[in-house]
């Protein structure tokens, strides 16, 4: 699980119970995250 700290600018790897393996990321030109997995495509970005 990715978690945003609001006091920096900076992202954090939290563990998880049930992690989902992921096939693939990628930096999309808006600067999100791009996450494929076998569950599909998940887009993460800082607003």
């Amino acid at each position: 699980m990715l978690v945003d700290q609001s006091d920096n600018a900076r992202l954090q790897l939290m563990p998880q119970q049930n992690p989902l393996p992921v096939a693939g990321a990628a930096l999309a030109a808006d600067g999100a995250l791009v996450l494929v997995g076998n569950r599909g495509v998940r887009t993460l970005s800082l607003q």
